[in-house]
């Protein structure tokens, strides 16, 4: 009985992702799905399943929810989807969307756009040396500090040793790490984090030492 079925917050049909999903499933019940927080946090966003396609985006683009669609991962991103809805997208959301087709033409295209923090906590940009150094005034170096594809290096942890944030850069298994660099670094680092990080050289030796 449709009565009986919870619609209306987290944890329910909304978001369940093991439904038939369809266009037929949605517009039967068009009026009942929670459009806000489920589908938006926890429902299509994660589905595989989901029909998504412009043209059911386009059908229902007075309904959703920006800030969850804007997070979702499992959308036909494109150059032309991200234009066709330029002006509802959060791009705090887009900036640190996994899914989107990165490479170095789609940030310039957007670059006063991009929430610059959350892009610099992406892990799915094309992170190379060019990428770094065309946008180094833009990039929050926090985020940086902790992003484990960052192309880390001996030398580039040397090169922007002032401008990291060394409580990440302890907990980050991306590092080269090596005894040298953590001796080098002895005075910088976060000791709490170094001890619970899983990509130090780990041996008794580093631990007397």
């Amino acid at each position: 009985h449709d009565g009986m079925w919870k619609w209306d917050r987290r944890g329910t049909l909304s978001d369940n992702p093991s439904l038939p999903w369809s266009i037929d499933l949605i517009e039967r019940y068009v009026d009942l799905w929670n459009w806000e927080r489920g589908w938006a946090n926890d429902g299509p966003h994660d589905n595989p399943s989901f029909p998504w396609s412009v043209d059911v985006i386009d059908r229902y683009v007075n309904r959703w929810d920006w800030g969850g669609l804007s997070r979702n991962t499992g959308l036909p991103w494109s150059v032309e989807l991200i234009d066709r809805y330029a002006s509802r997208w959060h791009w705090d959301g887009l900036s640190d969307n996994v899914g989107l087709p990165w490479c170095i033409k789609l940030i310039e295209r957007y670059s006063d756009k991009w929430d610059w923090t959350w892009l610099s906590h992406n892990i799915n940009l094309p992170w190379d040396t060019v990428l770094i150094e065309r946008f180094a005034d833009r990039w929050d170096w926090e985020q940086l500090s902790w992003n484990p594809s960052f192309p880390w290096t001996v030398d580039r942890i040397a090169c922007h040793a002032n401008q990291w944030n060394w409580v990440y850069p302890s907990e980050n298994p991306g590092l080269p790490w090596s005894l040298d660099l953590i001796e080098h670094y002895a005075e910088q680092w976060d000791w709490g984090g170094l001890s619970t990080n899983p990509g130090l050289p780990w041996s008794i030796k580093l631990i007397e030492r």
